[in-house]
């Protein structure tokens, strides 16, 4: 996937940690392949007659057809594609500011995600506003699978903005050249109250 994080346990029990948009070639004829879409977790095992290259992905999406290895072109989508959305500029704004410190510092504690009031106050937003563009983000992101970002019983606020810096982090939904949206965000017409 262009997003997800591939570990192939190949041989003799060699894990290779294959980063997003990469390939490998598969010199072992067993392994386990394994990845992560959100709270899910699959491992696929494979047996190959003889060592396979990975083709280049095509620089652009063709529309229908199969995905890789004759797979549905909808099923190779969904796990290249999950809990990316496109944002518009006050919610990538907000993005940034909530991932912040861990963009500066990506082994900065889980917990370091600045308050609402902090994030609303540094965009120049009133609390209400904030709130209100927070609740649709994660209702949008909730739509495309990911868990964790809707309130009530047993997720406090806290915990689910955490889940949402983890998930933009870990999906690249905002990057560390983001950051230098926050020094010009507060005077754009975006961030107007």
């Amino acid at each position: 996937g262009r997003r997800i994080e591939l570990h192939a346990v190949v041989g003799e029990g060699t894990v290779v940690v294959l980063p997003p948009g990469e390939s490998l070639a598969l010199t072992a004829t067993r392994g386990v392949v394994r990845f992560d879409a959100g709270a899910s977790s699959y491992e696929l095992d494979y047996v190959l007659e003889a060592p396979v290259t990975l083709p280049e992905p095509p620089a652009t999406a063709a529309g229908g057809g199969a995905g890789a290895e004759g797979a549905p072109a909808d099923v190779a989508r969904l796990t290249e594609e999950f809990g990316v959305i496109a944002l518009n500029e006050e919610q990538r704004l907000l993005l940034v500011s909530l991932c912040q410190f861990r963009l500066r510092d990506p082994a900065a504690d889980r917990t370091a995600v600045p308050s609402n009031a902090e994030v609303a106050n540094r965009l120049g937003w009133s609390i209400k506003k904030f709130d209100r563009k927070l609740d649709y983000l994660c209702a949008k992101l909730t739509e495309h699978g990911v868990r964790g970002l809707r309130g009530g019983k047993g997720i406090e606020a806290t915990t689910r903005r955490m889940n949402l810096v983890e998930h933009a982090i870990r999906n690249r939904l905002v990057t560390f050249d983001d950051l230098g949206l926050l020094d010009t965000g507060t005077d754009s017409p975006g961030a107007a109250r």
